[in-house]
């Protein structure tokens, strides 16, 4: 029953917090550059609080769940905001690979590596309870990297050249917000972009090449050719 629990606890928690992190930074980014470091900083931290009382407080089982479905809530907001990052500030043709790379490295570094740790402290200190103390430790110390990242980078520019500065300026097209709609149809919309760029070109070429041609006849007619007419 406590795995059931735990499982359904961890499914709603995801849901509910990639929501509110995708929607948290959407206002966040209209006040404040790179909201996409400064949302997931601000959440880990009662996410951590939450985590400790979670292991700590002598509470019931009803309780800690509600606890425990928190703390993953406010842990899981992450996700939407490290997401937008990651296809925003690469080019097309290599969000695929990136976005791969990206979710092998966080679950070699993060469930494939932490039961073993949590493992060692645990046989070591002779308490599993003691070994659980190191996950809010954990995200305390991810709520600092990703500050230090708010706080220090300079605002992230999409492979557009958009960056927080133009989504002040009130136009509708640097106010979109990134979406999976988006993501997947954003290379159709850039191949329809450069064809109807070369196709405006070609009607601006063409245009030219004809007011040229009415110029060169006008200045005929209005200069006749002595040679010509004799």
């Amino acid at each position: 029953q406590a795995g059931l629990a735990v499982g359904a606890v961890t499914a709603l928690a995801g849901i509910v917090g990639n929501l509110l992190g995708a929607k948290a930074t959407v206002l966040a980014a209209q006040h404040f550059s790179n909201a996409g470091f400064l949302v997931p900083s601000l959440f880990m931290i009662p996410a951590a609080i939450l985590c400790l009382l979670c292991l700590d407080l002598p509470i019931p089982a009803g309780a800690t769940y509600g606890v425990l479905l928190a703390a993953e809530t406010c842990l899981w907001v992450h996700t939407s905001p490290m997401a937008n990052i990651s296809v925003t500030s690469i080019r097309v043709e290599l969000r695929a690979q990136a976005s791969g790379l990206q979710i092998f490295l966080t679950h070699v570094l993060g469930d494939v590596i932490s039961p073993p740790i949590i493992g060692v402290i645990s046989d070591k200190s002779h308490s599993l309870r003691s070994a659980m103390q190191i996950t809010w430790v954990a995200l305390f110390l991810a709520s600092i990297v990703w500050m230090l990242g708010y706080c220090c980078l300079p605002p992230l520019v999409s492979p557009h050249g958009h960056t927080h500065d133009d989504h002040k300026s009130g136009t509708r097209e640097n106010q979109r917000a990134v979406t999976m709609c988006s993501i997947f149809c954003r290379v159709d919309e850039e191949i329809s972009i450069d064809g109807a760029s070369t196709d405006e070109e070609s009607g601006s070429i063409a245009s030219e090449a004809s007011n040229e041609s009415r110029s060169s006849s006008s200045a005929a007619a209005a200069h006749p050719d002595p040679g010509v007419a004799a």
